[in-house]
C-alpha cells in the first residue's frame, strides 16, 4: 500500500497535541487571561486541543475508506490492534492506582470487572469511545459508500446544526428534551475525517484555511470567556478547527522528503502514536513529580521541556513494550485470524 504521508504527520501531530493538553495547564493557571503569559497559554491551549478530534478523524478516514466484505474478518483484524495494548496498559494503571494513588486490595476478577465498568485512568475514555466506533464501522462504511459526497456533507452539516442547538439552548435558558439530540460528537469527527478524504484537498485549500483560522480564533476567545458550550469537543469552533487542520495536512504540497530527519521522526511517532497515548500519563506523573518538580516560573519553557521529555520518554517505553509484548501478541492474533 502506498504511504499516505499526511496521515503519518497528522497522527504524530495529534499525539504531540494530546501530550501538550496534559503538560501545559499547571504552568498557566495563575497569570491573568489577557496578560502576555495568559495569552501565550491560551494560544498553546487552543492549538493542542485539536489533537483528540484529529485522532477520531484519522480513524474514520482509515476505517471507512471502503466497504468490508466480512464483518467478522474486520473485527478479527482490527479489534486486537486496539484491545491488546488497551488491556495491557489498563492493567498497568489498575496496579498503579491500587498501589500508589489509592492503596487497596487487587485481584484478577476485580480487574476484569473494572475494565468493563470504567476507564482505569483519566485518558482511557478515548479507547472506550473508539471501541464503540469500531463496532459500527463496517456497517457504516457500507452505508456511506453508497451516499454521494454532497449528500454526505449535507448530512454532516445537519447533524452539526443539531449539536449546536443542544450546545446553545441552555445559554438561552431553554429546557429541551435531551432525547431529541442523540448525536455523538465523536461520531461526527469519525465520519468527517472520511468525508474530507472524498474531497479534492487542493481545490478546497482556501476553505480549509478559512475553517482553521475561524476555528482557532473562536476557540481562543470562547476559552477566554469561559463559555460552557463544549468548545473543546462539541462546539462548532472545534469542528471548524479540526476539519480545517485535517484538510490542510491532506493538501500539503511540501512535506519533508522521504528519509529526511523530520520525516523519519514523524513517521516513528506515528507508528507508536497509539501506545504513546496509552502510556504518556504515567511518564508525565513520574517526570513531573520526581525529576522536574517545576514551578510556574518560565511557563513557556517549562511546557516545551516537559512536553518534549514526556513525548520521547513515552516513545521509548512504547517502542520497548511494542517490541517485547504487544507486537508478539498482535502477530499471534494475526495468525489466529488468518486460519
Amino acid at each position: 500500500m502506498t504511504r499516505q504521508k499526511y496521515l503519518d504527520y497528522l497522527r504524530a501531530f495529534s499525539a504531540i497535541c494530546v501530550i501538550g493538553i496534559h503538560t501545559h495547564g499547571p504552568f498557566f493557571q495563575k497569570p491573568a487571561i489577557w496578560s502576555p503569559t495568559g495569552i501565550a497559554g491560551g494560544i498553546m491551549d487552543t492549538t493542542v486541543r485539536v489533537g483528540l478530534p484529529l485522532f477520531f478523524m484519522l480513524s474514520g478516514a482509515l476505517l471507512l475508506a471502503k466497504p468490508y466484505d466480512s464483518v467478522s474478518r474486520f473485527y478479527l483484524k482490527r479489534f486486537p490492534k486496539i484491545l491488546i495494548p488497551f488491556v495491557l496498559y489498563s492493567a498497568a494503571y489498575y496496579v498503579y492506582v491500587h498501589t500508589v494513588e489509592k492503596p487497596s486490595p487487587m485481584s484478577f476478577s476485580d480487574l476484569v470487572i473494572a475494565l468493563v465498568r470504567e476507564p482505569q485512568f483519566y485518558h482511557l475514555w478515548f479507547v472506550y469511545s473508539l471501541i464503540g466506533l469500531y463496532f459500527i464501522a463496517p456497517f457504516l462504511s457500507i452505508a456511506i459508500s453508497r451516499v454521494p459526497t454532497r449528500t454526505l456533507w449535507t448530512g454532516i452539516l445537519v447533524l452539526l446544526a443539531i449539536l449546536q442547538v443542544r450546545q446553545f439552548s441552555h445559554l438561552a435558558g431553554i429546557g429541551i428534551n435531551g432525547a431529541l439530540f442523540l448525536v455523538s460528537p465523536w461520531l461526527l469527527y469519525f465520519v468527517g475525517g472520511y468525508a474530507i478524504t472524498r474531497l479534492d484537498a487542493h481545490q478546497y485549500s482556501l476553505a480549509f484555511f478559512g475553517l482553521t483560522v475561524f476555528g482557532f480564533i473562536s476557540t481562543f476567545f470562547a476559552r477566554a470567556a469561559h463559555l460552557q458550550i463544549g468548545i473543546f469537543d462539541q462546539g462548532l469552533n472545534m469542528y471548524a478547527l479540526a476539519f480545517g487542520v485535517f484538510g490542510l495536512f491532506m493538501g500539503a504540497k511540501h512535506l519533508p522528503a522521504d528519509g529526511a530527519i523530520l520525516d523519519r521522526l514523524m513517521s516513528t511517532i506515528s507508528k507508536y502514536s497509539y501506545e504513546i497515548y496509552l502510556v504518556h500519563p504515567l511518564i508525565l506523573v513520574w517526570l513531573r513529580d520526581t525529576v522536574f518538580k517545576m514551578t510556574e516560573l518560565h511557563p513557556i519553557w517549562n511546557t516545551f521541556v516537559l512536553t518534549s521529555t514526556v513525548l520521547f520518554g513515552s516513545l521509548l517505553v512504547a517502542a520497548v513494550i511494542q517490541t517485547l509484548v504487544t507486537g508478539p501478541c498482535l502477530r499471534a492474533a494475526d495468525l489466529f485470524s488468518a486460519r
